[in-house]
């Protein structure tokens, strides 16, 4: 082992190196680049933002229909 052409190995290691990376680039293609904790990461990033959005419309009708009761109890 202690003979083998350095030159050799660093091309078989190259060669090695480049089908990796190949192989991850074929990945990301079919995930679309993302991996599964990503995804869950901005499917969870929607849910927090839809549940707050849904919080402030309901805010907003919350206050809407308690000036109108104050109006017409002003009345």
């Amino acid at each position: 082992m202690g003979n083998a052409n350095p030159l050799a190995v660093m091309a078989g290691q190259n060669a090695a190196n480049q089908k990796v990376e190949e192989a991850k680039d074929g990945l990301k293609s079919i995930t679309g680049g993302k991996t599964d904790e990503q995804k869950a990461q901005e499917a969870r990033a929607k849910d927090r933002v839809a549940e707050y959005e849904q919080k402030k419309r309901e805010r907003a009708e919350r206050k809407a229909k308690l000036s109108q009761q104050w109006a017409a109890n002003k009345k």
